[in-house]
């Protein structure tokens, strides 16, 4: 009868042992992608962190290049064109209200017909 206590004991050892070493990895895992903190995906969507007031970004991006936002913002969600050769590109939340401090919902780049920034709204 010792003889198989003894064993359940290893057995249950073996397991808690297991048990123990994936909730080790686990928790790790958890730890390290909740600090890495967003990233930029290349699809309209700002990293969340240092979000750029309006100003900030109508400084930057303002008689900026369609390749430069391009290669600086990534694809918009969607364009739209019109009759006098001009375009805008709808973005997801690329800014901060300065006022309230929350994202705007959405930014609007409108592109002239040299190519480039001429406007920027944010919603």
């Amino acid at each position: 009868m010792a003889r198989k206590n003894h064993a359940a004991w290893q057995i249950g050892l073996a397991i808690g042992g297991v048990a123990l070493i994936a909730f080790v990895t686990v928790v790790g895992l958890v730890v390290v992608f909740a600090f890495s903190g967003p990233s930029s995906t290349k699809t309209g969507q700002s990293v969340q962190a240092g979000k750029l007031t309006r100003d900030e970004f109508r400084k930057k991006y303002t008689d900026a290049s369609k390749e430069t936002i391009l290669k600086d913002l990534g694809r918009p969600k969607s364009t739209s064109d019109y009759s006098d050769n001009t375009s805008s590109w709808h973005y997801g939340g690329m800014t901060r209200d300065p006022i309230s401090g929350k994202d705007d919902s959405a930014t609007t780049i409108w592109i002239g017909t040299d190519g480039k920034v001429s406007y920027i709204d944010f919603n």
